[in-house]
């Protein structure tokens, strides 16, 4: 069963269209090009091409990316940190929630593409505003943990592997 198919029933807000909306948050999104930014990209056009409205909050990567865009139907709304680092990932963890509260009655699902980093803000602000969020593994070892084992290493912590 697609997406698309399942979420036609869960519409529970008061929000006029039919189809509920949907709030996609992941790290980083198109133009920056990577497996999960194509699959990202293709799963929200895929779902505005079916009438639903699609909201992307994302990190804004670079200076030349625009704070809030419009891309295939898109509605893109970028947050800090700006720039490259692996740790920003974290500080969006932050940046994000006021962007997530604002635009609340534009989503009744949040979507966390790659969940290390993002999955306890879109389970909170799910829980908070009482909106379904489902969480999508995009790394190997994300789900059991062992995606975690060399950062709790590095850091002197236990590890869930032998």
């Amino acid at each position: 069963m697609s997406l698309c198919l399942s979420m036609e029933g869960a519409a529970k807000s008061s929000r006029i269209t039919s189809k509920p909306g949907i709030c996609l948050l992941t790290e980083t999104y198109y133009p920056v090009v990577g497996g999960g930014e194509t699959q990202a990209r293709g799963l929200a056009e895929d779902l505005v091409a079916h009438g639903f409205d699609v909201l992307v909050v994302t990190r804004r990567s670079s200076t030349t990316l625009g704070k809030i865009e419009r891309i295939g139907g898109v509605t893109v709304r970028r947050t800090p940190p700006v720039g490259r680092g692996q740790f920003k990932r974290w500080i969006m963890v932050f940046s994000c929630l006021p962007v997530l509260l604002r635009r609340r009655r534009q989503y009744d699902l949040i979507y966390v593409s790659g969940f290390k980093a993002l999955g306890l803000t879109g389970v909170v602000v799910g829980r908070l505003l009482r909106k379904h969020c489902l969480l999508k593994a995009d790394s190997n070892g994300e789900m059991s943990g062992a995606f975690f084992d060399r950062g709790r290493r590095s850091l002197g912590l236990a590890t869930n592997s032998a």
